[in-house]
């Protein structure tokens, strides 16, 4: 999660938010959005992307926005959104309390059962009504569950790292 709900000054509060806070006012559709960002979290996702070869797509509430306003602006690797609407969770646990949630997992779930490997799924909300039991094939995946005051910390990015690190996708290996 990159937008954070704390202030610039939220890594004094929390030795392991990284450092280096920008405030930028984004727009889409008319209006503006404030985001809250660390570009050393940017800048490490960035590297992990191009050291692991691993696809980076949005599941946002942004929607089609994700890549379109946030890569520019935040300059960001990512590989492009995946496109939802609210009714696609409809029959997961969760639907009429989070529709937004369930309907990101119903796009988890699918994504995993066409094209099963390894993934992450990082998400401050969505994430808890995720059911890894549900996957019909084996698929190592890491959840990361970010509280939207501090967003990705420093220890969940080295929790991703190292999952790149053990379970790597390179562009090459899509098409062998």
């Amino acid at each position: 999660m990159l937008n954070i709900d704390a202030s610039r000054g939220a890594y004094k509060k929390n030795p392991n938010v990284p450092h280096h806070w920008q405030q930028k006012l984004l727009h889409a559709d008319g209006m503006a959005y404030r985001v809250r960002y660390s570009w050393e979290v940017v800048r490490r996702l960035n590297q992990m992307r191009l050291a692991y070869g691993f696809e980076w797509l949005w599941l946002t509430t942004w929607r089609e926005h994700g890549p379109g306003v946030i890569r520019p602006a935040l300059r960001t690797l990512d590989d492009g959104f995946i496109p939802w609407k609210e009714s696609d969770g409809q029959g997961f646990p969760g639907y009429e309390r989070d529709p937004h949630g369930a309907a990101k997992v119903a796009h988890v779930e699918r994504l995993n059962d066409e094209e099963a490997r390894p993934f992450v799924w990082v998400d401050d909300v969505a994430i808890r009504w995720f059911d890894r039991a549900r996957l019909r094939t084996p698929v190592p995946h890491l959840n990361v569950q970010t509280d939207p005051m501090w967003g990705l910390t420093n220890d969940d990015l080295d929790r991703i790292e190292a999952f790149f690190a053990a379970h790597a996708w390179h562009d090459d290996e899509r098409h062998a």
